[in-house]
């Protein structure tokens, strides 16, 4: 679930403009001349329950696995997202910058000072032509090419028209999601509901469902996965952001490989904060 945190922001660029006391236009649009300064937190324990024939357990005991495996891990990462002047055309300098990753026993998928580079239209959404990585990373021309691309399709999956929803109306997004496991990437979907609950002192709260699937056969190997997550998103009306974001989701999957059954539970947290600061 790892992957979940680092695209995070590309998901929730929605911004809000505020209509009346009890509803809202939403659109895909971040302001000119700004920055948005990210905190992503994900805390996660994982269980690993194996069943499988008396002779193959006490292989994987010689071999130092325990069942169950427990593992706790959590893992922040800072952005800072920054838009330049509205210039011709109403067009503006965007950037993205993975200022730094953090966390027991973290993995980065992207460097540490990581830039993106490109530019932004009203109303339109940001378009990712270039990116930039410290000069010790190990990332080769090809895999800044992928990461790029990946990017820029995350930006592109989160458009949609702008739209006006009233206190008590919903919506609801989906997105594929692919899960490595090193030998192969399965993939899930996560359909997320957001329903505006209240307007008040400017902020607009929105309540968050999300239940995930994932079925796949793989040559010998079958997966099998659902969850759900619950939690809320508050948005600041005036300066059309959200500030605060956070889903508590549990998963669970079951794979079949080679006769070794696995049971994975997942508990997760993800809370994001932002903060937006006029140039």
């Amino acid at each position: 679930m790892k992957k979940m945190l680092w695209f995070s922001p590309v998901l929730l660029l929605w911004s809000c403009n505020h209509g009346s006391t009890d509803a809202l236009n939403f659109k895909v649009e971040y302001k000119p001349d700004c920055v948005y300064k990210q905190t992503m937190t994900e805390k996660t324990h994982m269980q690993v329950k194996y069943d499988a024939t008396p002779e193959i357990l006490e292989a994987l005991k010689n071999k130092g696995v325990q069942n169950p495996t427990e593992n706790d891990d959590e893992e922040t990462v800072l952005i800072n997202l920054k838009t330049g002047k509205l210039g011709p055309q109403n067009i503006y300098p965007f950037t993205m910058e993975y200022v730094k990753t953090t966390g027991k026993d973290s993995k980065e998928e992207i460097p540490d000072n990581t830039l993106f580079y490109g530019k932004d239209t009203l109303g339109r959404i940001p378009v990712i032509d270039s990116i930039s990585t410290p000069a010790k990373n190990t990332l080769n021309v090809l895999s800044k090419r992928i990461l790029l691309q990946n990017v820029q399709d995350l930006f592109q999956k989160s458009f949609e028209p702008e739209k006006r929803l009233k206190v008590g109306e919903q919506f609801v997004r989906e997105y594929p999601v692919d899960e490595d496991f090193g030998f192969t990437k399965l993939h899930m979907v996560l359909t997320t509901t957001y329903k505006l609950v209240s307007i008040a002192n400017n902020l607009a709260t929105f309540e968050i469902k999300q239940v995930y699937n994932l079925s796949s056969t793989i040559k010998d190997h079958t997966f099998k996965g659902e969850g759900e997550g619950s939690g809320k998103m508050v948005y600041d009306i005036a300066d059309n952001y959200y500030k605060d974001y956070n889903v508590n989701m549990s998963l669970s999957m079951s794979k079949d490989i080679g006769g070794i059954y696995a049971d994975i539970h997942t508990q997760s947290n993800i809370s994001i904060l932002t903060e937006l600061v006029q140039n």
